[in-house]
């Protein structure tokens, strides 16, 4: 018989499904009309395989209360159409757009899911269990965010330098099992180096998760060298460009295939070619594309760069607290409009000059609910009085304690002082010789 049994050569078990059964007693709006693997002896329940294959001699053996319902089940199995596709010999790329275009009613397979079913082989590797070994890995590090595509991507590029979708699903099934112990290696060490040297606290801080693509492939191509002097600040400017230019916010592909030509460049000791001179990073740049909003590339940059500098809290100078928890949301409690909005809203403020990154701290979420709200900076900052090291506290944060407009209570001060700041900061890094 048709359909009962699925045989693979590859090793892997057979399945049966020869025991699927529909529960003829069911209630017409019950969704469970369909019951594996039990049978009673009512004769409510049929085969899916004899409902289609038996003849009427075989089905008048059932209750004559299931009788039109059986044929009613009979005539909507027989009837319905299947789309078929026979293909032959065509690149798995091509294969999986015939699927989608067949599966348009449904929900399309993702890359990843085609790939978990690709290289699964029972008892030695399931992609989505080690997928999800390595993200509880990560989450230990707050790198838990980073997409399952984004590691399929870094696969692609350990193994043929190019992340583009259909590049990876066409690696081969042994070849990618065998890369697998690679792939999480350099993973891990990228997301090591992210918090460690460029000192990235958090994964949902990274303007774009594939920022982790070119800084694995180093570490594949080093043989898990760090890199040093030149190379480290050559490195160091790549990453901090992409989210500066907000490079991969289109045609991912194509500029990580560039920023993988960048780094072959490094590893040779050459500095790479850039389109855009970054040494014109200016306070008017910052000033000019600095609206805050989480969902940008160019802020979670600056945030990043912030971040990075260790922040400490104005009560005690103790360091901020970052994990993933808050990190996603622009009202987040870790950012403290540092001239409060309420406060400029009465000012006459223009909102788009209120909520923007040069008037964005990183601070405790304790703070901004108990300690200063909407009051004026030149209030609030008096009640940290205690920290007997406030200015170097505020200098964390990129802000200067004195003649910055924070005792005049004067934005208009504070904005240009912390925007030259930021640029200033900016360059540095994005600047490599």
């Amino acid at each position: 018989m048709k359909g009962l049994e699925i045989k693979h050569d590859d090793g892997r078990p057979n399945e049966d499904f020869g025991n699927i059964y529909v529960d003829l007693a069911a209630k017409d709006d019950s969704p469970f009309t369909v019951v594996l693997d039990e049978v009673t002896d009512d004769n409510s329940k049929i085969r899916v395989v004899d409902l289609v294959s038996k003849g009427l001699k075989f089905l008048n053996k059932f209750p004559d209360k299931y009788h039109d319902r059986i044929e009613r089940f009979q005539q909507g199995l027989k009837s319905y159409l299947f789309s078929v596709v026979l293909v032959k010999d065509v690149p798995i790329d091509v294969a999986t757009e015939i699927f989608t275009r067949i599966n348009e009613g449904g929900k399309p397979l993702t890359p990843f899911e085609i790939m978990v079913a690709k290289t699964y082989a029972e008892g030695k590797f399931d992609l989505a269990a080690a997928c999800d070994e390595l993200i509880e890995e990560l989450r230990e590090v707050e790198f838990e965010t980073l997409p399952e595509m984004t590691v399929l991507q870094v696969a692609a590029v350990l193994l043929r330098g190019d992340c583009r979708k259909k590049v990876i699903l066409g690696l081969p099934r042994d070849e990618f099992i065998a890369s697998w112990p690679k792939v999480v290696d350099s993973v891990k060490r990228a997301v090591d180096y992210l918090r460690i040297t460029f000192r990235i606290p958090a994964s949902r801080l990274l303007p774009y998760p594939a920022m982790i693509i070119p800084i694995a492939y180093w570490f594949h191509k080093a043989n898990g060298a760090k890199p040093k002097n030149a190379d480290f600040e050559r490195l160091r400017s790549l990453f901090w460009r992409i989210a500066v230019e907000s490079r991969y916010s289109a045609s991912l592909e194509s500029e990580v295939a560039q920023d993988l030509r960048r780094v072959d460049d490094i590893l040779k000791g050459s500095s790479p070619k850039y389109d855009t001179p970054l040494d014109n990073l200016s306070w008017e740049t910052i000033r000019d594309h600095g609206t805050f909003s989480v969902g940008r590339a160019f802020i979670r940059g600056i945030l990043c760069m912030l971040a990075a500098r260790g922040p400490e809290s104005f009560d005690d100078g103790s360091k901020v607290v970052l994990d993933n928890d808050w990190l996603i949301q622009a009202n987040s409690k870790n950012y403290h409009h540092f001239f409060p909005r309420a406060f400029l809203k009465k000012q006459g403020v223009d909102e788009w000059l209120a909520n923007h990154i040069a008037n964005i701290t990183i601070i405790d979420d304790r703070l901004n609910k108990n300690e200063i709200r909407d009051k004026a900076p030149s209030k609030y900052i008096k009640q940290f009085k205690s920290n007997k090291r406030l200015d170097q506290t505020l200098r964390t944060h990129l802000i200067e304690l004195d003649n910055s407009g924070i005792a005049e209570d004067e934005y208009d001060i504070f904005f240009e002082k912390r925007c030259r700041r930021i640029a200033i900061e900016m360059r540095k890094l994005v600047l490599s010789e």
